[in-house]
């Protein structure tokens, strides 16, 4: 990514006219659906994925809170590092997930703030992911999630390994993503529950949502 991109483009943070924009995943719309389909890893019922990366393989680490945590810019921050970190890496997709969940468990007060969905995940822009964090209304979920993304071309599937709090994911070499729709395991080693719509990949993005997951 040479440049941040505005609310019409995908990746990149937004300056906060994004809610306007009703994008997620850091500029692209999810297309509204039924909550996204489900994707079992192994067992039985609902379909298989084919084609699936070994988890160990993909990068990944904790976005670590400083001592000196001040109204969570640190997350602001570490979303400006994912993009200019993809900005040099243009071959590398990156991806950022901040879990949160609203300690009074009522998702509905959130959908109208909401980007899309990814199975019962609502998912949120920065401000508002931000917002509700320093507000109280939002916290970071406290339990591991799975991360996947599903290439709809070949049905191949990325899957990293379990990650607690805030997270950023990678490919390297990731030429053949041409799309790929994100999917969620909550709890982790659960049924992945995928987004309906699939996103086209743009080289050089850094791609990020606040994920506001059930408690």
């Amino acid at each position: 990514m040479a440049r941040r991109r505005d609310a019409s483009g995908v990746g990149a943070r937004r300056r906060e006219t994004e809610r306007s924009a009703a994008s997620g995943w850091g500029g692209f719309r999810l297309r509204a659906g039924g909550g996204g389909a489900h994707c079992r890893i192994g067992g039985h019922g609902g379909s298989v994925c084919r084609n699936r990366v070994a988890i160990g393989r993909l990068p990944q680490g904790r976005i670590v809170a400083p001592a000196n945590n001040q109204n969570f810019g640190w997350i602001g921050r570490a979303i400006t590092q994912c993009e200019a970190e993809a900005a040099r890496n243009a071959d590398t997709l990156y991806f950022l997930v901040i879990p949160v969940v609203a300690p009074d468990g009522d998702q509905q007060a959130w959908l109208a703030k909401s980007n899309g969905t990814v199975g019962d995940s609502v998912l949120l822009g920065s401000q508002d992911t931000l917002d509700g964090l320093r507000a109280g209304s939002l916290r970071l979920a406290r339990r591991p999630f799975n991360f996947s993304i599903l290439e709809p071309s070949t049905s191949r599937v990325y899957k990293w390994k379990p990650a607690l709090g805030v997270h950023k994911f990678a490919i390297r070499d990731a030429k053949a993503v041409a799309a790929f729709k994100p999917g969620f395991e909550i709890p982790a080693g659960g049924d992945t529950r995928w987004a309906d719509g699939a996103i086209p990949r743009e080289a050089g993005t850094c791609y990020w949502t606040g994920a506001l997951m059930r408690g």
